[in-house]
């Protein structure tokens, strides 16, 4: 398993991929 996390969230129709620490909290917030 990587020490690297990553994270996948769905805007809309289009997923997006990027680094837990770069997604801004109100994503993270709205994600669950």
């Amino acid at each position: 398993m990587n020490t690297e996390y990553t994270t996948v969230i769905k805007h809309e129709e289009e997923w997006w991929i990027g680094w837990i620490q770069e997604i801004p909290a109100s994503i993270a917030r709205d994600r669950g």
